[in-house]
C-alpha cells in the first residue's frame, strides 16, 4: 500500500510538472512533440496537432517523409532535419513547412535526443515555434534596405553587389550584358516642371524598366536619373538590340510630359563574359553611354566587351542604332 501511494504521488508530481511545462510552452507560443526512433512515430501535443491541422500521431514518420521529399523538394529541409538530429543529438533549425491547407510557413524547431547507455537514440523531444511573422518582418526590413526609396528598384549599393555575384556565377562560354541608361535632358524636366514631376518621371521610368526586362534581370537606380540593368545570361547582340529598341519605345509610350513631350533615354551597353568584374564593365557601359550623349542622345550604343581596362582604351567594337 505504501508503494502504491508513493507511486501515485510520483505520477501526480510528474503529471503536474508536465502540465506546467505544457502551459509554459503555450504561453510562449511554442508547440511540443516527441519522436520515437524505434517505432518511427511522431507524437504531437493536442495543441500542436490542432494548430497545424494534422493528426496527433504520425506512424512511419521518417520513412514517409523521406519518400515524399524525393517527390517534393519542398519537404527536403524537414527530412534533412531528422537526419541532422541523429548526427548531432541536439539541433535548432528554421524550416519552411507546407501544411494541409497548402500554405507554407516558417517554423523554428528545437529538439534533443534521449539515448540509452550505449548511445543509441531512443526518443527525441522538442518544441516548435511559428516564426512566420518574424520572418516576414525580417524580409521586409531586408527589402527596404536593398531598395531605392523613390522608385522601388534596387539601390546603387545592392545593384552593384548583386551584379558582382551574378558575374562570379557566369559559366565559361555564357554571356551576360550590363546596361547603363539615363533620361535625356532630365535637368530641364526638373527646371521646367518641378521636382515633383521629375520624381514621377523617375518612378514611371523604373516601372517601365520592370515591364521590359525579366524578373531575373537586375534593375537598379545608381542615382539621379541614371539606372542600371544587368542581363545575367543568354544575351546575344540581336536580343540586346531588340531590348534597347523595346525600352526606347516603351519610355516614349509610357511617359508623357505636359504638351505631349515624350521622354527619351540614352543607353550604353556592354557584354560580359565569365570572369568579368563589375568596375571595368560599368566604365565600358558608361563610356558607351557618353558616346550616345555626344552624338545627340535618344539612342543606344553596344560594346562587344572589355579586353583591358576601359580607362586605357580597351573597349571592343561598338554597334549603335541610328537616332530615332
Amino acid at each position: 500500500a505504501l508503494f502504491v501511494r508513493q507511486r501515485t504521488r510520483a505520477n501526480r508530481r510528474l503529471a503536474l510538472e508536465s502540465e506546467r511545462f505544457r502551459q509554459l510552452a503555450d504561453l510562449s507560443g511554442e508547440y511540443l512533440f516527441e519522436y520515437d526512433f524505434a517505432a518511427d512515430r511522431l507524437t504531437l501535443s493536442e495543441r500542436s496537432a490542432e494548430h497545424f491541422g494534422v493528426p496527433p500521431v504520425f506512424e512511419r514518420y521518417a520513412v514517409t517523409l523521406q519518400r515524399c521529399a524525393q517527390l517534393d523538394s519542398a519537404l527536403a529541409p524537414q527530412a534533412q532535419f531528422i537526419e541532422g538530429l541523429l548526427r548531432s543529438h541536439a539541433i535548432v533549425q528554421d524550416l519552411p513547412c507546407t501544411f494541409t491547407d497548402g500554405k507554407r510557413r516558417w517554423l523554428r524547431v528545437a529538439a534533443k535526443v534521449i539515448a540509452d547507455k550505449d548511445g543509441r537514440p531512443l526518443f527525441s523531444i522538442g518544441k516548435v515555434a511559428d516564426i512566420q511573422a518574424e520572418r516576414e518582418e525580417h524580409e521586409a526590413l531586408v527589402h527596404k534596405a536593398q531598395r531605392d526609396s523613390l522608385t522601388g528598384v534596387y539601390n546603387a549599393a545592392t545593384a552593384r553587389t548583386l551584379v558582382s555575384e551574378r558575374l562570379r556565377s557566369l559559366r565559361p562560354g555564357s554571356r551576360g550584358a550590363l546596361l547603363v541608361l539615363d533620361i535625356d535632358h532630365f535637368k530641364e524636366v526638373n527646371d521646367q516642371y518641378g521636382h515633383y514631376i521629375g520624381d514621377q518621371v523617375l518612378i514611371q521610368a523604373a516601372a517601365t524598366l520592370q515591364s521590359v526586362f525579366r524578373r531575373d534581370d537586375i534593375i537598379g537606380r545608381l542615382g539621379g536619373d541614371e539606372f542600371l540593368v544587368f542581363l545575367p545570361g543568354g544575351a546575344s547582340r540581336d536580343i540586346l538590340e531588340a531590348k534597347c529598341r523595346q525600352l526606347q519605345g516603351a519610355m516614349r509610350d509610357n511617359i508623357h510630359m505636359a504638351g505631349g513631350l515624350a521622354v527619351t533615354v540614352a543607353v550604353g551597353a556592354v557584354f560580359s563574359e565569365a570572369g568579368s568584374a563589375f568596375d571595368p564593365l560599368y566604365r565600358a557601359a558608361d563610356a558607351a553611354l557618353y558616346e550616345v550623349k555626344r552624338n545627340g542622345r535618344n539612342n543606344f550604343d553596344i560594346s562587344d566587351g572589355v579586353t583591358t581596362d576601359p580607362g586605357e582604351g580597351g573597349e571592343n567594337d561598338r554597334t549603335s542604332e541610328p537616332k530615332q
